[in-house]
């Protein structure tokens, strides 16, 4: 998790498959066991991790040229990860 954001796994950018398992947990609050078998980058858990992520950042200022954090910033590091480049859910102006 993201210490002092989320010690309760709500982001859910760090979601894993596990083998026997119908959701998506999040790994950061997922306690492991022997023989747990479990995927970190199969498509679906990639799917998963980008949706969450640009739902994070539907409601993040990204003015990130301004940012004292621009180039040091979790946030941007995960959305390159995910090759990210732009908002699909913007901020829609209310009339």
């Amino acid at each position: 998790h993201w210490k002092g954001i989320n010690e309760i796994g709500a982001c859910r950018v760090c979601v894993v498959e596990v083998e026997g398992c119908s959701n998506l947990p999040a790994a950061c609050v997922t306690n492991v066991a022997d023989g747990m078998v479990i995927h970190t980058s199969s498509p679906r858990v990639v799917s998963a991790r980008r949706v969450n992520a640009q739902l994070i950042l539907s409601r993040h200022n990204c003015h990130c040229p301004s940012c004292v954090r621009n180039g040091n910033c979790a946030l941007q590091t995960l959305s390159a990860s995910l090759n990210i480049t732009a908002n699909p859910f913007p901020e829609k102006q209310i009339k």
